[in-house]
């Protein structure tokens, strides 16, 4: 008698194949998840920077004080004129813990700043402190960054 072989993956060859495909796929998902963390607080830094200084002309530009009020999940940026953007409020991300000042307000005409308020962050992840230093009477700010 003559046999045929079939050409083709068994079961067990099938099921090899695929888990080695399935690991390929999960591994780097699985590595990017604290890449993603830390992209995602950078991003709240740029976008916190960039509110500061829209609360700031909005008291230039409305002549009307503008507060950026902070509590331990969240960051509120109050303006006396409407600017028809859904920017008020800022999440901050679980991975900081504020400390600082609760209340920072810009005064109108020239936004600045009247005291010497200071908005720190503690990166538990990467053991750093993010702190936002803002100068008497100029309305700018030092961002320094300390292990």
């Amino acid at each position: 008698m003559i046999r045929r072989q079939l050409k083709g993956f068994t079961l067990i060859e099938t099921l090899i194949a695929l888990m080695v495909v399935t690991s390929f796929v999960f591994i780097p998902t699985l590595a990017s998840a604290p890449l993603q963390k830390k992209i995602e607080v950078e991003q709240f830094f740029t976008t916190l920077e960039k509110r500061v200084l829209a609360s700031q002309q909005a008291a230039i530009t409305g002549m009307l004080p503008s507060e950026v009020q902070i509590s331990a999940h969240s960051i509120y940026f109050r303006t006396m004129i409407s600017t028809g953007i859904k920017w008020a409020n800022l999440e901050i991300p679980k991975e900081l813990i504020y400390t600082g000042t609760p209340k920072i307000v810009f005064a109108m005409n020239s936004g600045n700043n009247s005291s010497l308020k200071k908005m720190s962050f503690y990166w538990q992840a990467e053991n750093k402190v993010i702190s936002y230093q803002f100068q008497l009477g100029s309305g700018r700010y030092i961002k320094k960054i300390a292990e």
